[in-house]
């Protein structure tokens, strides 16, 4: 066999999107030996990176460094994917990185990034279609349902009389889940009083200490998440979302995470659910009206059968379709240079890159100075308050 396509993966950090997204993907085909590949924060990517990789994948890159390397790896003839999972260039004020997305030198530096790469690769048809007219070729894959790897048959659910109704979400999610699920949740927990049970893992919306629901703190590390849910025992899984243009280009993480657990879902009528979802079949979709929502979560609760039917079906689906085997088969046919592509021969000397910074507190600290000037120190300020506040 000749010699194998050397791919380089970057990212800020190893985020649940590089993980999840990507480098479980590229890790799963490096130990079939159909390719090399390792993944390193962008801050820490050396000449010597480059030079030895034919094929580059930027996750989510936002930053000027990662977009001198991308810029970089094109002069040398590399090919340079650009995954995105979020349309970045459309966050909503409310989110908490809106702050960061929204400032006009990152928006910049991201639609920079999208035309110095050859292709883009994303979970959701709709970034595809937004951003195609950048790419010279866009890829849609979905992602692998890694929590299935985990789920032991032993996780299987024991007979109990309460019903624990779960949410697991990041942070950005609470803004919705109080203005969607509020009212549900009072009614679902007026109407069947001691036997239910809600737990909300990662938001925190200010209705969980008024009605005294079970909180989980937020968990960045994908490792710790997983255990986390792995370790609950949901019957039903909430997943409300917006209708907006932002929220339709998300992927459907939470059907692949409830499915997985074997919860039956609850998920809002909107995109990209209604993309995977079908009614009463591999989960219930709602309109995101109250009444709706209650109704939806008090057919689950009273009829075992219909939960039975969708975590059933959930599952299977994800076993046939979203298996890691399955979905690294669809990413070497749809962009073969993963695995197929020789970029030119290149020595370190070659590569001009500036040293990255030591520190990535430090760069991001700097950053922030940089783009925020005097509003530096309260940027900054909000940003370890927000973390705080939904640590406990």
């Amino acid at each position: 066999m000749g010699t194998k396509t050397k791919v380089l993966a970057i990212c800020q950090r190893e985020i649940p999107s590089a993980l999840v997204g990507v480098n479980k993907l590229l890790n799963y085909l490096k130990e079939k030996d159909v390719l090399e590949f390792q993944f390193v924060e962008s801050i820490h990517v050396k000449k010597s990176h480059i030079a030895e990789t034919d094929v580059l994948v930027c996750i989510r890159g936002s930053e000027q460094l990662e977009l001198n390397i991308v810029k970089e790896c094109k002069r040398l003839g590399k090919y340079i994917i650009y995954f995105l999972d979020d349309d970045l260039l459309s966050v909503p004020d409310n989110a908490n990185s809106s702050g960061y997305f929204n400032n006009e030198f990152i928006r910049s530096t991201i639609i920079q990034i999208m035309r110095e790469s050859n292709c883009l690769w994303s979970t959701n048809k709709n970034i595809s279609r937004k951003y195609e007219d950048i790419f010279a070729k866009t890829v849609v894959l979905d992602a692998p349902a890694l929590l299935l790897e985990h789920y032991k048959q032993n996780n299987k659910k024991e007979e109990h009389d309460t019903i624990t109704i779960g949410f697991a979400g990041g942070l950005d999610h609470k803004f919705f889940l109080e203005e969607l699920l509020e009212k549900p949740i009072q009614s679902i927990i007026n109407r069947y009083n001691g036997k239910v049970k809600f737990e909300f893992f990662g938001a925190k919306p200010a209705f969980v200490d008024k009605f005294g629901l079970q909180y989980i703190p937020y968990e960045s590390d994908h490792n710790s998440y997983r255990s986390t849910m792995l370790s609950r025992n949901w019957d039903i899984g909430l997943a409300p979302l917006p209708s907006s243009s932002f929220h339709g280009c998300k992927y459907f993480n939470k059907f692949l995470e409830y499915g997985a657990i074997e919860a039956a879902g609850v998920y809002s009528n909107v995109e990209p659910f209604n993309h995977i979802v079908e009614n009463e079949r591999n989960g219930i979709l709602v309109q995101n009206t109250c009444e709706e929502w209650a109704h939806a979560i008090g057919s689950l609760i009273d009829n075992k059968t219909l939960r039975k039917t969708i975590t059933d079906n959930a599952k299977s689906q994800l076993e046939k379709d979203f298996n890691i085997d399955t979905i690294s088969e669809k990413l070497t046919e749809q962009i073969p240079e993963i695995c197929g592509y020789s970029a030119p021969a290149v020595s370190e000397r070659q590569v001009e890159l500036e040293d990255a910074p030591k520190s990535f507190i430090l760069y991001k600290i700097a950053n922030v100075i940089r783009r925020e000037g005097f509003n530096a120190p309260a940027f900054i300020i909000k940003k370890v308050f927000t973390w705080i506040e939904h640590r406990f």
